[in-house]
């Protein structure tokens, strides 16, 4: 599994309806924009429960279970609303006030957390040929790197978009750099990375960019919008 996925990891929680299928200890549920999670020591038995055994019958919460197991958590527990018809609990994006992901909201997220790089192609069906920008940047809005080049015999936009992206994070590394988010506006590049799914004509590609990714320490793969890739589509 790729380092792509851990933005998703680190912004997901759970709100809560019935509490029947968010894990105490290893899910994020009681803050519902941080990833707060309660720690040991983990009483033995105690360790498969579901936020369900911290309520009452009535779906009320139980004050008296929650300040034996999770005393620390207690007020912040006791402040969140659970369905009381027994609705299900649900995943949220805690970034956005709906907890519906968008690319958007992804992309924001991604760039609050450090060293980002963006990529784009251009590519003429008449020539076959493509141009290839990318730029990577710091906070705040720091340029560290940018560059283009010309490529001949590409065959189709989905090549050029995948040989941007491999030129940029190879750039990452040419740097030293260790953590990074690569963006791209062409989210069937982004799923096949993530994926791993297997797409012929970007197959070798998407395996360099794959073996790249596993010698950086944090590394995740996004999809934006063109109009947040005005600065690599002007590269390219």
């Amino acid at each position: 599994i790729l380092h792509g996925r851990d933005l998703l990891r680190e912004n997901i929680g759970k709100a809560i309806g019935n509490g029947q299928t968010t894990r105490v200890w290893q899910d994020a549920w009681i803050s519902l924009t941080e990833q707060v999670k309660p720690i040991g020591p983990i009483p033995e038995n105690a360790l498969d429960l579901t936020v369900t055994d911290l309520l009452t019958d009535d779906l009320q919460w139980n004050r008296k279970r929650i300040e034996e197991i999770l005393p620390m958590f207690a007020t912040q527990i006791q402040s969140i609303m659970p369905s009381t018809k027994g609705a299900e609990d649900i995943y949220i994006w805690q970034p956005t006030q709906s907890g519906v992901y968008s690319t958007k909201s992804g992309y924001n997220t991604a760039s609050k957390k450090g060293t980002i790089c963006k990529t784009d192609a251009a590519w003429s069906k008449d020539t076959n040929k493509a141009g290839l920008g990318w730029i990577i940047t710091g906070l705040p809005n720091q340029q560290i790197h940018k560059g283009a080049a010309p490529q001949d015999l590409v065959s189709t936009p989905l090549v050029a978009e995948a040989l941007a992206l491999r030129l940029g994070i190879t750039a990452a590394v040419s740097l030293n750099l260790t953590k990074i988010r690569m963006l791209s506006d062409n989210q069937t590049l982004i799923r096949a990375i993530n994926n791993d799914i297997q797409i012929k004509e970007i197959f070798g590609v998407v395996k360099d960019i794959q073996r790249i990714a596993s010698v950086l320490v944090d590394i995740s793969f996004s999809s934006i919008s063109r109009d947040h890739n005005e600065e690599a589509d002007r590269l390219a």
